[in-house]
């Protein structure tokens, strides 16, 4: 199932940066999306590692999609570069959030 991304549905978000590495704290709403369904099945905790992999990022997502991980579940694009979290918490109890850059 492909749910819309956090900024579609209400959410809010900080990203405090401190150059090196970046840390998202969400605030979900009761809209459906990858968020809300983290947390009605787990509660409260970390949804997603997020690496910037650069000009690797379609081989990086086509071997995860090769391992088995859904990597069209969600995908976003904002000015200046784009994300796909892969589906990989049943396996790492984690989603992974793979971009190009930040």
């Amino acid at each position: 199932m492909k749910l819309p991304s956090f900024a579609t549905v209400g959410g809010r978000a900080s990203e405090p940066d401190n150059g090196s590495w970046v840390l998202e704290l969400h605030q979900v709403g009761e809209e459906p999306s990858t968020f809300r369904e983290f947390i009605n099945k787990h509660g409260n905790g970390v949804h997603h590692l997020g690496f910037e992999v650069g000009d690797a990022r379609d081989e990086v997502i086509r071997e995860l999609k090769e391992m088995g991980f859904d990597t069209e579940r969600t995908i976003g694009i904002y000015p200046g570069s784009s994300w796909t979290i892969v589906d990989s918490e049943d396996v790492l109890g984690v989603n992974l959030n793979i971009k190009p850059k930040r």
